[in-house]
């Protein structure tokens, strides 16, 4: 919690002076990705189907320029999300069970992260 806090409070005065971090800022910040990183794998040791957590664990490894565990988890994520269309929510009494635009949404989302970051490692 206090490296999220931590790297929030740095984000706000990095925005505002819209100066470069310094480097106790940008350890600071490798600190959190790597807490948000370990929680959202254990989301998908817990659940393999939370697409979340794959969408995330894509935008965090893509962010610090690290492609393939981006590109792999966001795979991983589509075929989540394949399982998920499968299953029959349009039958559920609960409408915001019934209303899986949600699942579509991530699922875009995974598809655009896997093009772009093919597209950047082949331009490698």
């Amino acid at each position: 919690m206090e490296a999220a806090r931590t790297n929030s409070e740095w984000i706000a005065r990095t925005r505002s002076t819209r100066r470069p971090p310094l480097p106790e800022e940008q350890e600071v910040a490798a600190q959190a990705g790597a807490f948000a990183i370990d929680a959202l794998e254990s989301a998908v040791l817990l659940d393999e189907n939370v697409l979340p957590a794959y969408l995330g664990l894509a935008h965090t490894f893509g962010n610090v320029g690290d492609l393939q565990p981006a590109l792999s988890y966001a795979r991983k994520g589509l075929s989540a999300a394949e399982r998920a269309r499968q299953i029959p929510f349009h039958l559920s009494n609960i409408a915001s069970v019934r209303n899986t635009d949600g699942i579509l949404q991530m699922e875009q989302a995974l598809k655009e992260i896997v093009l772009a970051y093919e597209t950047r490692l082949s331009a490698r």
